[in-house]
């Protein structure tokens, strides 16, 4: 539920400051959008000022809760809830497309609430499977945490052509 709640906050902020910084250009571009961007953006027009306060708060709050689990510790954990959805899902994926991005939105939200930095590493297995790590570091850690995912990168050999196995 904790997860859930972050990812809600998350989505209220950035929702009420993507319409605020680009609403005006979807409305006069909107059919140039995939379907589900174009209704993302139209949930975050409705969200109101008092949401937003509200979120804002709600993400002080989370943040704070973040960082003290954190401590000064680095994480390491999947860049996204699953595999790679297919380049051209076709119609009968769309809800399935939706849930994993919901999933993925739960993971990736965390250092964006914490206001951590965070790196992302693609890979492959050997098979040609795609795959990703994300570590998460503490606030102001972002050179070391840099030197942390090579580290990270040269151990899971990462760094022969972007494969592991």
């Amino acid at each position: 539920a904790m997860l859930e709640d972050w990812a809600r906050i998350f989505g209220v902020v950035r929702g009420y400051e993507a319409w605020r910084a680009d609403g005006a250009w979807v409305l006069g571009h909107g059919d140039s959008l995939a379907p589900d961007i174009l209704a993302r953006f139209r949930v975050d027009a409705r969200i109101t000022r008092e949401e937003y306060d509200r979120g804002l708060r709600d993400l002080a709050d989370a943040r704070a809760a973040i960082r003290g689990m954190l401590g000064n510790r680095m994480l390491l954990m999947p860049a996204a809830s699953g595999v790679a959805p297919r380049v051209a899902p076709v119609a009968e994926e769309a809800s399935a497309l939706a849930d994993a991005r919901r999933a993925t939105i739960l993971l990736t939200s965390l250092a964006g609430v914490g206001g951590l930095p965070a790196v992302a590493m693609p890979g492959s297995l050997d098979s040609g499977l795609p795959f990703g790590l994300c570590l998460v570091g503490p606030a102001g850690s972002d050179r070391s945490l840099v030197a942390a995912a090579a580290q990270v990168w040269r151990l899971c050999g990462m760094d022969r052509k972007g494969s592991a196995g």
